[in-house]
């Protein structure tokens, strides 16, 4: 389902307080194609927006940014990430994820080991060190579970990792070389 990216124009360029004509002449756009955009009669082209973006914005680019993905969004579109932006967005979900498991595998411990010194108490009876019993088994697995998970978990962390790196490692490359060739 389109959203209605003409009303949001209209409300971003009169919150610049400019008239259509205005912003038409600031981007070299007609202003009756402008109007038609506004009024939901065309769909604009990426073009279209980018321009107007930067012209509602005053020469201000994080500003500019922010209103093309407004516009954009309005008409429906979700802004891809980079391949270095997912793995850092994974890579944060999982460290947190990590997180939550490590905390799990000790409390299993913690509950494992409280429970062991209660089954060493000789004056349990048999029914309450049998529940005792299948409540240390019960955790010993999740243990095991939470080891397999974990391993998984952390080569996938040492993959976004090495990932990460390289990326960065490739840019800098890519700096350092436009640098060089600044200074020839």
């Amino acid at each position: 389902m389109q959203n209605d990216v003409g009303s949001t124009l209209k409300n971003i360029r009169k919150s610049k307080k400019l008239t259509q004509q205005q912003l038409a002449e600031k981007t070299n756009l007609s202003r009756t194609y402008l109007s038609d955009v506004e009024n939901n009669r065309y769909n604009p082209s990426i073009t279209f927006i980018k321009s107007i973006s930067e012209g509602l914005a005053n020469g201000d680019e994080n500003s500019a940014k922010e209103i093309y993905t407004t516009l954009m969004n309005a008409l429906g579109y979700v802004e891809e990430q980079s391949p270095i932006e997912k793995a850092t967005s994974e890579y944060i979900s999982l460290t947190e994820f990590i997180g939550t498991i490590v905390n799990s595998y000790k409390s299993s411990q913690l509950q494992i080991k409280s429970q062991k010194e209660i089954l060493e108490k000789t004056n349990i009876n048999e029914d309450r060190k049998n529940e005792i019993a299948n409540f240390i088994i019960f955790h010993e697995t999740r243990l095991k579970d939470n080891d397999k998970i974990l391993l998984e978990a952390l080569h996938r962390k040492n993959e976004l990792e090495t990932l990460i790196e390289d990326e960065i490692r490739n840019r800098r490359k890519k700096i350092n070389e436009l640098l060089v060739s600044i200074d020839k």
